[in-house]
């Protein structure tokens, strides 16, 4: 039973990071022809780029594998990757199934498939950039409930990956100590719940400003009908 538990969860861990990098990963990479306004003041894309996600996908995907890893070994051989494993500030229930990572890989996996399910619906008309969509105002599949259902997902990902990865009783103790541990620990949150949020609120806002623009009155009945985020509530 161990073992089962230990594999299930490792392969879970997995799967949420193969989301993390697909979720951040542009799925119409060619740039547009021709740069317009909109794209030159996007800050999402230029100086925000900085704190996002996807410019230190490498990094999360790196401590994300390390994270299923430990998950994996039994718990005698885990000390040999986490020196401090048996200290008190490590929580072990980290790496194993509980209440708490079931929920957050739950998160995970929901988001990854909601931000997935997005770039379906939208198909080449989906990039990273500012641009008039090539299909025209999509307002079926996914985005009949919310208008933003692709940044309603990266939210939720940015937030549980933090909630698991980046924990202070999570590798950061075993690999820094508690003192750096929970330093970085309330920064990721703060990250998380503030930086990244205000970043997307910002990037939507410019976003719906350009399709207004494009599309007038029928995305402004798009919008009177729909809430941005969350059906039904925001």
């Amino acid at each position: 039973m161990d073992l089962l538990s230990r594999l299930t969860f490792t392969l879970a861990t997995l799967s949420s990071v193969y989301f993390i990098r697909r979720a951040n990963s542009d799925p119409n990479p060619s740039p547009p022809p021709k740069t317009n306004t909109f794209q030159k003041k996007d800050f999402l894309m230029t100086a925000g780029n900085e704190v996002t996600m996807r410019r230190h996908l490498n990094f999360i995907t790196a401590v994300g594998l390390a994270h299923a890893v430990l998950a994996g070994l039994p718990e005698p051989q885990r000390p040999s990757m986490c020196p401090a494993y048996n200290d008190p500030s490590v929580d072990s229930g980290l790496f194993s199934w509980n209440k708490y990572t079931l929920s957050v890989l739950a998160v995970l996996t929901s988001a990854g498939l909601l931000r997935l399910a997005a770039y379906a619906n939208l198909g080449s008309s989906f990039t990273f950039n500012i641009t008039k969509p090539s299909s025209g105002l999509k307002t079926t599949g996914v985005h009949r409930y919310v208008r933003h259902p692709s940044y309603t997902a990266i939210m939720a990902i940015a937030i549980a990956m933090v909630m698991l990865f980046f924990r202070d009783g999570g590798l950061l103790g075993c690999w820094f100590g508690p003192q750096v541990a929970r330093i970085v620990d309330k920064a990721a949150l703060l990250w998380a719940f503030g930086v990244s949020p205000a970043l997307f609120w910002a990037r939507v806002t410019q976003e719906e400003e350009f399709l207004v623009k494009t599309f007038g009155r029928e995305y402004e009945a798009y919008s009177a009908r729909t809430k941005r985020f969350i059906p039904f509530v925001f």
